[in-house]
């Protein structure tokens, strides 16, 4: 009896291990765990499927964000997309795409810097393919209406990445050369650079009422009945305050000095014929069209790659870059390092306090980590009906104390938008810094928000 017992337990036990082995081959394999309490990543068959080798060329830069984490776009109205069905975490990695075909031939180079073109009259390539390819995919993904990114190197100007798409068109680098389009309150940093000239300091206040997306003349008078709210220089620049630049500039400037101030940032005006890539500014006569002009109501175009020298100008201490002395009659010292370091540190309030906070905040953190980012940003609408187009922009550079990056993005949106230029620049900005990969729209839902009404809306 004893030994029919023993010989039932061992059948027993062999079974139990037959069991757990047989158990341990049939469920899915999801890959080691890194220590105790380690979780598990599941990667559905659908978003796996998407993924395969980098390749050789990107090998030593990452493609996607650590496992640990996804990314989603941070927009005024972001929508966390859902899992596929089955995931717990979801690990979102670019889809394998043939190497880019050079870009279309462009035709801009008239009054164009010849350095920047190959001889069949290409834009060049930029000298960070990394950056370039993913700054093109980002644009291509959100299928906006018109894209384009320029991102320059501060001291010599060197072209690192150009970036354009057009919705029907695709991919279009020239549109970062094109100066198609207003450039908005973007022209408060050549208003602000006067207006600290003229003696204006950063910490100085004034009181204002209305404004946000219309200046009238009487908002150019004090009116202590109506003037309710007060904003010092640095707030008003990194709020994007449109009555207070109109009402400084009413005061303290005339044409002549903005003009000065404009050339020296490379606009063309009626004195200066300067290049067709830079933007164009006329600069009126009449009282209330000055002041609106100061304050990014005027008509004044810019292109991408003119925003990124732009911000290198600002982050180089007010010197022009060495690549491009000569170009449009421009070298050497344009501004006052100690004003163009003022401005700075109000274009810093901008990221930091002012209108692209939200863009550079992702999960209740700073983007860029403890990387610090000046900026400015624009946004006003063109047309009317059917052709109604709301353009935003983004100038900024970093690291502000020593600056290796300044870039410029510029979007143009109809009624339902998906992206916008703050949260484009600060892709370009982490990309080129620190070598990520920007969320990618195709391989999961994304948000779709309504433009607010037309006006500038910081």
């Amino acid at each position: 009896m004893g030994a029919m017992t023993r010989t039932l337990a061992l059948c027993a036990t062999l079974f139990g291990l037959g069991a757990v082995v047989g158990y341990l081959l049939a469920r899915p394999a999801v890959g080691p765990l890194t220590g105790a309490g380690a979780e598990v990543k599941l990667v559905p068959p659908a978003i796996a499927a998407v993924e395969g080798p980098a390749r050789a060329s990107e090998q030593p830069r990452p493609l996607a964000p650590p496992p640990t984490q996804r990314t989603t776009p941070t927009t005024p109205t972001t929508l966390d997309a859902a899992l596929p069905d089955g995931a717990t975490t979801a690990v979102v990695s670019p889809a394998s795409r043939p190497a880019p075909a050079p870009g279309p031939i462009v035709d801009r180079r008239a009054g164009c810097p010849d350095h920047l073109f190959t001889a069949p009259g290409r834009l060049v390539a930029g000298g960070d393919p990394f950056l370039e390819q993913r700054m093109q995919w980002l644009l291509e993904d959100y299928d906006v209406p018109a894209g384009a990114v320029a991102v320059v190197e501060p001291v010599s100007g060197r072209l690192l990445a150009a970036a354009g798409y057009r919705e029907g068109v695709g991919e279009d680098r020239g549109l970062t050369l094109a100066p198609d389009h207003t450039a908005a309150s973007i022209f408060k940093i050549v208003s602000a650079i006067a207006l600290l000239e003229s003696g204006l300091k950063i910490d100085d206040t004034i009181c204002y009422n209305g404004g946000k997306r219309r200046i009238h003349e009487r908002q150019l008078e004090d009116d202590p009945g109506r003037d309710g709210r007060c904003a010092d220089f640095t707030t008003a620049l990194g709020r994007s305050l449109n009555i207070p630049f109109a009402k400084w500039a009413d005061r303290r400037l005339d044409r002549g000095r903005l003009r000065g101030a404009a050339e020296r940032f490379g606009f063309r005006t009626g004195d200066d014929d300067g290049g067709a890539c830079f933007g164009q500014i006329l600069i009126p006569d009449d009282r209330l069209s000055f002041a609106r002009t100061a304050a990014g109501f005027g008509e004044v175009t810019l292109s991408a790659w003119h925003g990124a020298l732009i911000g290198a100008l600002v982050a180089n201490r007010g010197v022009w870059p060495s690549s491009l002395d000569g170009v449009a009659g421009r070298q050497g010292r344009l501004l006052s390092s100690a004003l163009a370091d003022q401005l700075a540190t109000m274009m810093v309030h901008t990221v930091d306090e002012g209108t692209a906070r939200r863009a550079f905040r992702e999960r209740g953190h700073f983007a860029l980590g403890r990387i610090n980012v000046a900026g400015k940003t624009g946004s006003l609408t063109e047309g009317e009906g059917e052709a109604w187009r709301d353009v935003t922009w983004f100038v900024g550079f970093a690291p502000v104390e020593a600056p290796t990056v300044s870039v410029a993005a510029m979007i143009v949106n109809k009624p339902a938008w998906r992206i916008r230029a703050s949260y484009v620049g600060r892709e370009a900005l982490r990309t080129a810094l620190l070598r990520t990969s920007p969320y990618r729209p195709t391989q999961d839902r994304i948000a779709v928000a309504s433009v607010p009404p037309a006006g500038d809306t910081p």
